[in-house]
């Protein structure tokens, strides 16, 4: 489910609210370097079937330039906004990954997916960000504990 169908205003940083298949989304604030950060982040952390069926942790990076205190324009947050329905369309809804985590500020955007053992799901994420000309990075590596998201689940304790 994209964030921004979730209820996340991130140009204002206020959360609406809204729920995913499963379950809301959680807000956590904080900083990096000085800069502000927001962190997105599915409620709860997945079961043992899902992370089995998605091992692979798949990241995708978008840097921009620093103007705006560390978080994107209100056009750049358009622009990522259609980016992430391109991913939900290449990667959520062919069953391909999930989207666990976005985080925002400090001149970067960060989509954490956890994806199935697939070769194609690397190409299909570069091909969205190709065709909508962003400026993504995309890497993948095992991480079957889901680490990204316990971490963030662990800063809220």
């Amino acid at each position: 489910m994209s964030l921004r169908r979730s209820g996340l205003l991130l140009a204002g940083l206020l959360w609406l609210g809204g729920a995913g298949a499963d379950g809301p989304w959680i807000v956590v604030d904080g900083s990096e370097n000085g800069e502000a950060v927001t962190t997105m982040a599915r409620q709860r952390a997945p079961d043992d079937a899902m992370r089995s069926r998605f091992p692979m942790e798949l990241t995708i990076e978008w840097r921009y330039g620093m103007e705006h205190r560390g978080m994107p324009s209100a056009e750049m947050l358009q622009d990522m906004y259609a980016l992430e329905d391109a991913f939900e369309k290449a990667l959520e809804e062919k069953g391909l990954a999930i989207l666990a985590l976005a985080r925002t500020g400090n001149g970067m955007r960060r989509w954490t997916y956890y994806a199935a053992s697939n070769p194609g799901v690397v190409a299909a994420a570069q091909k969205a960000a190709k065709a909508h000309k962003a400026p993504a990075k995309v890497s993948i590596r095992r991480d079957a504990q889901w680490t990204a998201l316990r971490d963030i689940h662990a800063r809220r304790r």
